[in-house]
């Protein structure tokens, strides 16, 4: 026990090494952000103040794991950490109540508090690395690009749903599906919040695109983004955005691709698929629903008319492995 304590404080001044190693780097990190209050007041790189503060935090998680089991399991852990029975059969059964307990506590919550913390990762080295040369030709960028502190912290999922962004290379690893056939299908977002949907839509050879947003603020934002895009970027330029209600956007009477990531309540996903349904039964052809982070797929599910469309399996593994988000997409039978 006196060795650990002895080597206990050698891991921050390792991490606080390989962080001003990092700060050599070109553009290491990104921009600087404050610390809390109450430390120091000099600035560190997001990337650089994350390592800094993970010791801390995971030694803080690791000291409150028991209170984090309730009361009934913290109890019984501390009675076998006493070892009060010494006999086998005691400690038998010390251990099936242990057990018990365990599996009536919430450590599954604090299974998913740590799949939060990499997605939470994932999604900031996804804006700070492969979105930082596309986001400085948007004229109205996100707010988190300027921010990154909120990224790690969570702070991003408090605002309103439509405000949400999509990270470049999960909208192209989504669209893996329909880049063959872009060319023929009108491609339609819902809640497009600032407008970026559309606009990596306009890269790719879609015939028209089309986006809803509810939010004047936002609707405003998006039409500035669209305006001031460089168009040599876009290889499609018939690109809109309506402030409507996105469940009352127009159904395309061409084929078309349907992108959700902000999801709908469910009552407005219900009569927004009821009137895709309709539109298809009439004049049969090929619909594509993207989901990123899903919800209500049920509705989808028991329409009749989508089944599940399964993406080839290098794009599986990177969706797996470096997408902050779950991805699913269905498609019409025709």
């Amino acid at each position: 026990m006196q060795d650990l304590q002895r080597t206990g404080p050698v891991f921050p001044p390792v991490i606080k090494r390989f962080g001003r190693w990092l700060a050599l780097l070109p553009n290491g990190g990104g921009k600087t952000i404050e610390r809390p209050e109450g430390e120091t007041a000099k600035t560190d790189r997001p990337l650089v103040y994350f390592l800094k503060t993970l010791p801390a935090a995971a030694g803080n998680g690791l000291s409150s794991f028991p209170d984090r089991l309730g009361p009934a399991a913290a109890d019984t852990l501390a009675r076998y950490r006493a070892g009060t029975s010494k006999t086998s059969k005691a400690l038998i059964a010390q251990s099936k109540a242990l057990v018990a307990q365990l599996s009536r506590t919430d450590i599954r919550s604090a299974l998913r508090a740590l799949i939060n913390l990499w997605r939470r990762f994932l999604l900031f080295c996804h804006f700070q690395i492969s979105d930082r040369s596309l986001n400085r030709l948007l004229f109205v960028p996100s707010p988190e690009q300027s921010d990154p502190a909120s990224v790690l912290s969570g702070r991003l999922s408090e605002r309103t749903p439509t405000d949400r962004p999509v990270p470049t290379r999960l909208f192209d690893w989504a669209l893996d599906i329909v880049r063959a056939e872009a060319g023929s299908c009108a491609f339609v977002a819902f809640n497009a919040g600032r407008g970026r949907p559309l606009l990596f839509a306009s890269r790719y050879p879609f015939e028209s695109i089309l986006g809803a947003e509810p939010s004047p603020g936002l609707h405003d934002d998006a039409l500035m983004n669209i305006s001031q895009f460089p168009r040599s970027l876009m290889k499609c330029r018939s690109v809109d955005c309506l402030n409507i209600d996105p469940a009352e956007l127009p159904v395309p009477k061409e084929r078309a691709v349907y992108y959700f990531f902000a999801p709908l309540e469910r009552e407005r996903m219900e009569r927004l698929i009821d009137r895709l349904v309709a539109s298809y039964r009439s004049r049969p052809r090929r619909f594509t629903i993207i989901a990123i982070d899903p919800r209500h797929e049920d509705i989808i599910q028991n329409a009749e008319v989508f089944e599940p469309v399964t993406y080839p399996a290098a794009a599986r593994l990177k969706i797996a492995l470096l997408s902050p988000f779950r991805i699913a997409a269905y498609r019409t039978l025709v």
